[in-house]
C-alpha cells in the first residue's frame, strides 16, 4: 500500500499589531489559502471544489447548495 504524505498546514498565529505579526499571520494565511487552492504543495492535498464534483459526475449544478441573500 502506497504512503501518503499528510501535508502540513501553517499555523495561522493570532496577529498583534505588531508589524512582524501582522506579517506573519498574513504569510501563513496566504501558504494555506495556496496549498488548498492548488497553487502550492500536493493538489492531492487540495480542497475538492463544486467544480471538482460536477466535473466527476457526482453531482448535479441543481445540487449545489445557494447562498440566500442578506435581508
Amino acid at each position: 500500500m502506497p504512503i501518503i504524505n499528510v501535508p502540513k498546514y501553517p499555523a495561522i498565529t493570532e496577529p498583534t499589531t505588531d508589524g512582524v505579526s501582522l506579517r506573519e499571520s498574513i504569510l501563513n494565511l496566504k501558504e494555506a489559502t495556496e496549498m488548498l487552492t492548488r497553487q502550492r504543495g500536493d493538489p492531492a492535498a487540495s480542497a475538492i471544489t463544486w467544480a471538482d464534483l460536477l466535473a466527476l459526475n457526482l453531482i448535479t449544478r441543481d445540487q449545489i447548495p445557494t447562498i440566500a441573500p442578506k435581508k
